[in-house]
């Protein structure tokens, strides 16, 4: 769920379309990079940066009768840590911490998403006619946005209501509706390459960081040893299984993983 910045080819009018119809897309990467880190055959608990488990808030606040879009959007654009994204979407940044470690925590795999420079996006804000949605992954985010909305905007906004869902119920949900939505005229090979590209940049990150089904060391350092070296291979393999079975059409399908095989010197164990 990281961006859509950097395309080309694409009427920047777009770029709020094209945000909404990859939400899907950039979810199943999630979920294929989370359980490509995981233990083969296992399901791994799933929590947020915080550590929370994850539990999806969507918090609708009505706008206050009298209350114009624009001067809710100046607010919003005055308020700390709130960074837009369009004339009506903001990424809400959090301050890095060192208060939890996340993938480690409460023994699960966290689902951290954050902007091209590392810093967390704390929740997404979205301005959508009379209605200011906020968007959180835990019901102690959705309590922390709630007050903090209260403080930035007042009386500009009347009492939220909250539609709660947990992660099989946003995974069920997003299946049910895909079919329905309406195809982005992106051109294929324009969506593969942003695809691909996100999938280099975050598989970088990964050979560098602790995965549970390589005993919470680095594919990296464990593919420097000589009893590493076969298990890098089947996690590779596992990775790579994963995402040909994403479908015919489906850009994950044809991402080419050799350069971590290269990268981690196992080109050799490939096969």
């Amino acid at each position: 769920m990281d961006d859509a910045q950097g395309t080309v080819g694409l009427d920047p009018l777009d770029k709020d379309a094209l945000l909404r119809a990859s939400g899907p897309m950039f979810t199943n990467m999630w979920l294929l990079d989370c359980l490509g880190k995981a233990i083969p055959g296992s399901s791994p608990d799933m929590v947020n940066a915080d550590g929370d488990d994850l539990v999806f808030h969507r918090i609708v606040f009505p706008l206050a009768k009298g209350v114009i879009g624009k001067s809710v959007v100046r607010r919003l654009n005055a308020a700390q840590w709130l960074e837009p994204a369009s004339d009506t979407f903001w990424n809400w940044l959090a301050p890095v911490t060192k208060k939890r470690t996340p993938g480690t925590t409460k023994g699960g795999q966290a689902f951290v998403t954050t902007m091209e420079d590392g810093t967390p996006v704390f929740a997404n804000v979205e301005l959508a006619g009379r209605k200011l949605i906020v968007e959180v992954n835990s019901a102690a985010r959705a309590e922390q946005a709630i007050a903090q909305m209260s403080e930035w905007l007042g009386d500009c906004v009347s009492t939220p209501m909250t539609e709660i869902r947990t992660l099989a119920q946003f995974m069920a949900d997003d299946a049910a509706r895909a079919p329905q939505e309406e195809p982005l005229d992106i051109p294929p090979n324009e969506m593969e390459r942003i695809v691909h590209q996100m999938l280099t940049r975050e598989y970088t990150k990964t050979l560098d960081e602790a995965v549970p089904a390589l005993g919470h060391k680095t594919p990296r350092a464990l593919a420097r040893t000589k009893a590493g070296r076969p298990k890098v291979a089947d996690w590779l393999k596992y990775i790579e299984n994963g995402a040909a079975k994403s479908g015919p059409g489906d850009p994950m399908a044809t991402y080419d993983f050799t350069w971590m095989w290269d990268q981690l010197g196992l080109i050799d164990l490939r096969r």
